[in-house]
This record gives structure tokens, C-alpha cells and sequence, in this order.
């Protein structure tokens, strides 16, 4: 599997995380370096979401 398809499918799969697991899913990393990936991603996740809801008025 090429580094785009890797790539294209950890977004994908990234699409689905629940939000109410985030704090477990850092918190089980195996470094402080992955939990910190982790939430940088988690992060850029619910900040799209946010813009979502905002341009589509349901805040």
C-alpha cells in the first residue's frame, strides 16, 4: 500500500471517530509524541465539524 493510500485511508477511518473517546484514545498512546498526534488530529477533526455546523446554521 503507497504512503496516499495509507494516508487516504487513516482519513477515512478518522471520519468516524466518536469525540466522547478522545481522552481514552490519548491516554492509551504509546508515547506522549502519538497522544500529542492524537489530539492534533482529534482537534482539526472538531474544528471541521465546527465549521460545519456554523455554515450550516445549526449552532
Amino acid at each position: 500500500m503507497s504512503k496516499s493510500e495509507v494516508l487516504h485511508r487513516l482519513y477515512e477511518e478518522c471520519q468516524d471517530i466518536d469525540f466522547m473517546d478522545t481522552h481514552e484514545l490519548a491516554k492509551r498512546a504509546k508515547t506522549e509524541e502519538e497522544a500529542d498526534f492524537i489530539r492534533m488530529v482529534i482537534g482539526y477533526l472538531l474544528k471541521k465539524r465546527q465549521e460545519k455546523a456554523i455554515l450550516e446554521k445549526r449552532f
